[in-house]
Formats: structure tokens, C-alpha cells, sequence
């Protein structure tokens, strides 16, 4: 899946790591971040 303010990751071991993609605001939450959060904690494991 596809976010605009995480990237997120899962290697063969179904470990993920999730990096925040807000550099130029000092990856501040916001709406659109929390809601990136929310639905890749979701994601299946």
C-alpha cells in the first residue's frame, strides 16, 4: 500500500519498519500522518 507521509517496509521475516516522510516539517504529525499510521497498523501480519 501506498501512503503520503510514511514509508514502510516488510522483509522476509514479516518484520516491518515504517520511517516517517515528513523531513521538511520535522516529521510532525498531522491528520494525514495519523491517518497513515492508523491504517498500516492494520495492515495484516
Amino acid at each position: 500500500m501506498s501512503y503520503q507521509t510514511i514509508e514502510i517496509e516488510r522483509d522476509a521475516r514479516g518484520v516491518a519498519t515504517l520511517w516517517l516522510a515528513r523531513a521538511d516539517k520535522h516529521n510532525a504529525l498531522n491528520a494525514a500522518m495519523m491517518a497513515d499510521l492508523t491504517d498500516a497498523a492494520r495492515i495484516p501480519r
